[in-house]
C-alpha cells in the first residue's frame, strides 16, 4: 500500500510540476519545528502548533455511525443524522448534552441511513436526507411540533446526500449519489422544480453568486462544476490534477469569492479562485478527507481525516486513528492538528466560533475541542 501511494504522489507531482500547478513533493503532511506528521497505515505523530490550538474539551456517545451535523445558526442546538440507525440525534449546543433521538413515525422511514443536516437560513427548520428512501425530511425548530419530523418529501433521486440552502432560503439543493444529479426545491413550500444532471456522481453543493450559481463536487473524477440556477444545467467545469481524484465537501468564503473542498482520492484540500475560475491550490492532509467548515470569521478551515482504509473494505474499521486538521486560510497551511478515533466524519463548527465538533464514525461518538 505504501509503495502504490508513493508510487501515485510521484506521478501526481510530475503532472503537476508540468502544469505550473501548486502541489505536495512528498508524503510529510505538516512540519512543527522539530516534530512533523508522516502518513502510515499504522499510526501517525501529532503536532501542536503555537500559532493556533485545539484544546479537548470531551467525548460524547450519540449512536451508530453519526455521518453528518450543523449546528442552528443561534449555535443552540446541534443536530446528528445517524446512518446506523433510523435517528437524529439532538444536542444542546451550548452545553454539549443529549436532549433526544428524533425518529419518523412513518414506519417507512424507519430504515436508518440518515446522511446529512441543513440548516435554513429562516432559522424556522432543519432538513435532514435519507439515504435509503431517497428523502428529506423536515424538523422544525419553532411551534408546537418543534424538533420532531413533521414532513417527509422524495428527493427526487436516488442515495440522497448533501443538502444545501441558498442565502435568501427560497431554495434548496440535494445531491443524489446514484442516480448522478442534483434536485432543487422550493423553499418553506418544498416543492420539486427541477433536475440537474451531473456527468459523474455528485456530493458536495455550494451556492454562490447571490444564489444564481450551485458549485457542486464530482466523487467520479474530481471536477468542480458550476450549475447556472436559472438555466438548470452544468455551464462550467474546473478539472482536477492527478488521477483518482476524488471531491467530497465543499464550502465558501463569500467574500474573498475562494471554495474549498477536501478531496479523498488525492488526500488534500482544494482552493479555489471563483473569479479566476482555476485551482490555486491543493494542502495535504491525511488519507480520505471527509467533511471540512470554515470558523465564522473565515480564518481556519477545519477537515476530518477519515484515515485510511481497512485492507479488505473501507466498510470496516480503518487500521488506526484518523485526524482533524485547522488550516490558517490566510497563510494556506497546516496549523494544529489532533488525533481522533476511528474514521472522523461529520464536522461542525459552533457559530460562535469557540469550539469545534468531530465525529467518530465507528465508534458511534463526538469530541469536542475548544478553538484557542
Amino acid at each position: 500500500m505504501k509503495n502504490n501511494y508513493i508510487i501515485k504522489r510521484v506521478c501526481f507531482v510530475l503532472i503537476c510540476s508540468l502544469l505550473a500547478i501548486p502541489s505536495f513533493t512528498n508524503i510529510t503532511l505538516a512540519t512543527e519545528s522539530s516534530e512533523l506528521i508522516t502518513k502510515s497505515t499504522s499510526g501517525a505523530s501529532t503536532i501542536e502548533s503555537s500559532k493556533a490550538k485545539l484544546t479537548y474539551l470531551k467525548t460524547l456517545v450519540v449512536g451508530s455511525l453519526p455521518k453528518g451535523m450543523e449546528f442552528t445558526r443561534d449555535g443552540k442546538y446541534l443536530f446528528i443524522a445517524l446512518l446506523g440507525e433510523p435517528a437524529v440525534v439532538l444536542l444542546d449546543g451550548e452545553k454539549m448534552e443529549m436532549i433526544k433521538k428524533i425518529q419518523p413515525q412513518d414506519k417507512q422511514y424507519l430504515k436508518g441511513e440518515f446522511v446529512e443536516v441543513g440548516v435554513s437560513p429562516l432559522e424556522d427548520a432543519v432538513l435532514v436526507s435519507q439515504m435509503s428512501t431517497a428523502s428529506v425530511h423536515k424538523i422544525p425548530l419553532i411551534g408546537d411540533r418543534a424538533f420532531e419530523i413533521t414532513e417527509s418529501i422524495s428527493a427526487q433521486g436516488t442515495w440522497s446526500k448533501v443538502i444545501s440552502f441558498s442565502s435568501d432560503s427560497k431554495l434548496f439543493a440535494v445531491s443524489n449519489w446514484t442516480s448522478h444529479d442534483v434536485t432543487l426545491f422550493t423553499y418553506p413550500e418544498m416543492i420539486y422544480v427541477k433536475k440537474i444532471a451531473i456527468p459523474g456522481i455528485p456530493r458536495g453543493l455550494a451556492f454562490a453568486d447571490e444564489d444564481k450559481s450551485l458549485y457542486v463536487s464530482n466523487f467520479s473524477n474530481g471536477a468542480l462544476h458550476r450549475i447556472d440556477v436559472e438555466q438548470g444545467k452544468v455551464v462550467e467545469t474546473i478539472p482536477t490534477i492527478g488521477r483518482n481524484a476524488a471531491l467530497r465537501h465543499l464550502v465558501i468564503d463569500q467574500e474573498r469569492s475562494l471554495l474549498y473542498a477536501s478531496d479523498m482520492g488525492l488526500e488534500c484540500i482544494n482552493i479555489y479562485d471563483l473569479m479566476k475560475k482555476k485551482l490555486i491550490k491543493q494542502i495535504p492532509v491525511d488519507y480520505n478527507p471527509n467533511t471540512i467548515a470554515l470558523s465564522p470569521d473565515n480564518k481556519y478551515l477545519f477537515v476530518s481525516c477519515r484515515g485510511p482504509n481497512a485492507k479488505t473494505t473501507y466498510l470496516n474499521r480503518s487500521p488506526r486513528s484518523g485526524h482533524l486538521y485547522m488550516i490558517d486560510c490566510e497563510q494556506q497551511e497546516v496549523v494544529a492538528t489532533r488525533k481522533l478515533g476511528n474514521q472522523p466524519t461529520a464536522l461542525a463548527v459552533h457559530p460562535s466560533g469557540e469550539y469545534v465538533v468531530v465525529s467518530n464514525f465507528r465508534d458511534k461518538n463526538i469530541e469536542i475541542f475548544k478553538i484557542n
